[in-house]
């Protein structure tokens, strides 16, 4: 299904971007090749117990992949692995992808780069 938790390596080379100074979203590594990962550090603040997503959007605004953030025993997932696949599971090709994630009042764009 293209998604896997997973922990930072120690010397992965991190995107991150604050959540009011309560948390973070990093994504590493950027550019990939063979998947990224999205670390969610601090959003259940800003989250519900339902099920939350990460949208995925190629160049031209279409969406690619939608990335579900379940709740694992009452407790929000911490981070999620693309494997740079479609909904359907055909492989993309290179290119700038763009990840669009909200939670509460908090949004945010990440710009991802795939190199094949």
């Amino acid at each position: 299904n293209g998604i896997s938790f997973a922990t930072a390596p120690p010397n992965a080379i991190e995107q991150q971007d604050a959540i009011n100074g309560e948390g973070t979203i990093r994504v590493f590594p950027n550019p990939f090749s063979s998947s990224i990962t999205i670390h969610l550090s601090g959003v259940q603040e800003h989250q519900n117990t339902s099920a939350q997503e990460i949208k995925i959007y190629d160049i031209s605004g279409r969406v690619v992949k939608t990335l579900n953030i379940l709740p694992v025993d009452g407790r929000q997932q911490t981070a999620v692995t693309w494997n740079g696949r479609d909904d359907g599971g055909k492989e993309l090709p290179s290119g700038v992808y763009y990840l669009k994630f909200a939670a509460g009042e908090y949004k945010t764009t990440r710009k991802l780069l795939l190199v094949k």
